[in-house]
């Protein structure tokens, strides 16, 4: 009985992520977890869904890295659309830059959506000290690069003003790594010390590759 043990494989990986994101609710029992909570109150609802379901969860957060990275794909294309041969001093291409109508309108809906998100993570998250939430460096880099897109919305002549963009490549690797924490504690898995470690090493040097990369190609195009 034993031998037989000892024979019968875990499932893989790629079936325990697969499941866990497409949610088998009525077969898989592994993954399954039940929550009681006062279904009464909106926040608990919202708590759950965003913070304790860990397949909710996980999706959320995937959700918000490819926002992030899509954010850094339009500032790579409005960096590669701005014209530095327009007559402007060169203390002005810093300030002032080339944004498109459409690239604009893209970057203001990716602000807001990601703006929005992160405001009502923090309203779930608060414990009764908000300068715990407000102080953190992911917050603060959130407000950076969003808070000015909807200020250009109010004020379109602002429209045109430079916007470090760019700062959210750190937010999606912070993205990143809790996503990654989150499915590695979803499907159990235990000897990922290793992957992780990995993980944080290559993101932080593509994002320090990013950030400095990007201001010499804004000032060399």
């Amino acid at each position: 009985m034993v031998e037989l043990e000892k024979e019968v494989l875990p499932l893989p990986p790629r079936y325990r992520f697969r499941d866990l994101l497409l949610g088998d609710w009525q077969t898989d029992d592994r993954v399954q977890v039940e929550f009681y909570v006062n279904e009464n109150t909106f926040k608990e609802r919202l708590k759950l869904f965003f913070i304790k379901n860990q397949r909710s969860s996980l999706r959320v957060r995937m959700f918000n890295f490819s926002l992030k990275v899509l954010s850094c794909l339009l500032y790579i294309v409005r960096v590669l659309l701005d014209n530095p041969q327009d007559g402007r001093q060169e203390w002005k291409l810093i300030i002032w830059v080339d944004r498109p109508l459409p690239l604009w309108a893209l970057q203001v809906l990716v602000a807001f959506i990601s703006f929005s998100e992160t405001m009502l993570l923090v309203y779930l998250s608060y414990k009764g000290n908000v300068w715990e939430q407000v102080l953190r460096v992911p917050f603060i880099l959130e407000m950076i690069s969003a808070i000015p897109f909807m200020i250009t919305v109010i004020l379109p002549s602002f429209r045109n003003l430079f916007i470090p963009v760019f700062l959210n490549c750190w937010l999606a690797k912070h993205a990143l790594e809790n996503m990654i924490n989150d499915l590695h504690r979803a499907i159990q898995r235990t000897h990922s010390a290793m992957f992780n470690q990995v993980v944080i090493l290559i993101s932080t040097l593509v994002c320090l590759m990013f950030t400095w990369w990007v201001p010499s190609l804004l000032t060399g195009h």
